[in-house]
């Protein structure tokens, strides 16, 4: 009898999972366009598709919407308040 449960519960599991399958899959966008080698090599520069943007790892980016004259002159400036730079430490232990 137990046996007969455990193949039950068995058959029971697996028709769920291989009926409830297409419902996930419901959610794939219908404009998907998927990544190519090419793209890779030459990312457009709006989207950035890997970790620094391209296979250089240099983090540029072409677009201009942030430069010297859209930012102010406060977060321009590299420090901490009371003027000193964040990345200062203390060289003083260095020789």
């Amino acid at each position: 009898m137990k046996i007969d449960l455990m193949k039950s519960l068995l058959v029971a599991t697996t028709a769920f999972i291989v009926l409830s399958a297409p419902a996930h899959a419901q959610g794939v966008k219908a404009d998907y366009v998927p990544v190519t080698d090419e793209m890779l090599a030459n990312p457009p520069a709006e989207d950035w598709l890997m970790f620094r943007g391209a296979y250089n790892n240099q983090g540029y980016s072409p677009l201009d919407l942030i430069n010297k004259d859209t930012v102010g002159p406060a977060a321009a400036r590299s420090g901490t308040a009371d003027g000193r730079s964040r990345h200062s430490g203390n060289r003083s232990a260095r020789a």
